[in-house]
This record gives C-alpha cells, sequence and structure tokens, in this order.
C-alpha cells in the first residue's frame, strides 16, 4: 500500500508540474492574441480531470465488486458457502445495524444457519441495480470525456495546421 501511496504522490506532483506549463504556455498563448487556442487547452484539460475522476471512480467500484463486501453478493455466495457461518461472510462494518433491529430474522438465519452478528439489509449499500448503474453512469460519462478531448485535439491539429 505504500508503494501504491508514494506512487500516487508522484503522478500528483507531475500533474502540478504538467498543469503549471500549461498555464504558462496559455498565458504566453493569451499574449500572442491566440485566446481561442488557450480556450481549447484548458477545455481538454478539464475533459481529461474529468476522464481521471471517472477513471477513478470505476476503479473503486470495481474493486469494491470483487472485495463481495455487499449483501446482495453475500446472499448469492450463501448458497455455496455450505458449513461457512455467517459472521465469516459479513464485513466488520455490518456488525450491527442502526436502521433495524438486531432480532429481524436474516435470509442466513432462515437459511438455518447460526444467527449473525448483526443486520444483513444492506442498509448503506448500492444494491446490485445501483452498483450496475453507477458502472455504466460512469463508463458512459467517461466516454463523453474522452470524445470531448479528442474534439478538441482534433481543433488544436486544425488550428496548428493553419499556421
Amino acid at each position: 500500500m505504500e508503494a501504491y501511496t508514494a506512487l500516487c504522490a508522484r503522478v500528483a506532483a507531475s500533474f502540478a508540474d504538467i498543469s503549471r506549463e500549461v498555464n504558462d504556455a496559455g498565458a504566453s498563448l493569451r499574449e500572442a492574441g491566440r485566446s481561442d487556442l488557450f480556450d481549447a487547452v484548458r477545455t481538454l484539460q478539464q475533459h481529461e480531470k474529468e476522464q481521471l475522476r471517472l477513471e477513478a471512480t470505476l476503479q473503486v467500484l470495481r474493486k469494491e465488486h470483487a472485495a463481495g463486501r455487499w449483501s446482495w453478493q453475500r446472499q448469492l455466495q450463501a448458497v455455496s458457502l455450505a458449513g461457512v457461518a455467517p459472521r465469516d461472510v459479513r464485513p466488520s462494518w455490518a456488525a450491527n445495524c442502526r436502521v433495524h433491529d438486531a432480532q429481524q430474522p436474516s435470509l442466513l438465519e432462515l437459511a438455518g444457519d447460526e444467527p449473525p452478528v448483526g443486520c444483513d439489509c444492506g442498509v448503506g449499500e448500492p444494491t446490485e441495480e445501483e452498483y450496475q448503474g453507477a458502472v455504466r453512469e460512469a463508463t458512459q460519462a467517461r466516454q463523453g470525456a474522452v470524445t470531448g478531448i479528442n474534439e478538441v485535439l482534433d481543433e488544436l491539429r486544425q488550428a496548428r495546421g493553419e499556421e
């Protein structure tokens, strides 16, 4: 994890350096009377920032899904986990539910397993449909950002060809 954190810090520092260079170039473009190109570069930066944010969002969603932490995933897994106690498949954050009474039977209890440590209601987590919708929405928005990047790059190429 430390290596990942160090890598993130180096990448962030590199992005900051690049941003300063782009801002300096933008000031030069404005001084040269080409504020249209400066505006195009700023738009490009905004699209790239959005693409990066959406990619991070998708990675977090996929990581959480791969970990199998959500109750709707555990309910599907419960069928294939014969002999595994419910508390072994429940993450620590689900140990107590402040919304529901702990006496309410969970799906795992109804299946005849020993009583769970806490509620299995899934409050505070996405449903499977919400997860799929979030992935779909972020993927579409990321594609929109990529399209915007390509359009601005085409605009900049055309401007370069006109000179």
